[in-house]
């Protein structure tokens, strides 16, 4: 009626990576999952994207950039998030754009940049979510699970 439509990304969630980690907790190879990490970390997008102001004002940040996706991983793995506690920063008042045509010109940073969640689920579960633009290089695996019986 109203001409909406709706998107997704279902190879978040049906990909074959998410699949194989999926049969592991299916089939109980892993145990109940008890905890896990996830880490979207990077330095921003002013390095390569021609326009990269829309990516801090609010209702932008990395949260919303690329959380939806680890999220929506957590999700189908663990289970619904019961509850959610977080701390956010925004280390950089400006940014400078490094990628053509603008480069060498300032953007105003209007949102956080740095948010550490934590997320609870009903199943008991607690899983780290860390992200951020404001890291230049970190060693974390992208998403770790841990379980009763084994990780992944």
């Amino acid at each position: 009626k109203k001409g909406l439509r709706i998107g997704s990304a279902p190879d978040t969630f049906l990909g074959g990576a998410h699949q194989l980690v999926r049969n592991l907790i299916d089939t109980g190879a892993l145990g109940k999952i008890t905890s896990g990490t996830c880490h979207v970390m990077g330095h921003g997008m002013e390095h390569w994207h021609p326009n990269p102001d829309f990516f801090f004002q609010p209702g932008a940040g990395p949260v919303l950039d690329i959380g939806p996706y680890y999220i929506t991983n957590l999700i189908q793995l663990v289970g619904p998030v019961k509850q959610v506690a977080a701390f956010a920063s925004t280390p950089a008042k400006e940014r400078t754009i490094s990628s053509k045509p603008r480069a060498g010109e300032k953007i105003p940073v209007n949102t956080p940049t740095t948010i550490h969640g934590l997320l609870e689920f009903e199943n008991g579960a607690v899983v780290t979510l860390n992200t951020s633009w404001d890291v230049w290089s970190h060693g974390h695996a992208p998403m770790e699970l841990y379980g009763e019986a084994g990780s992944v």
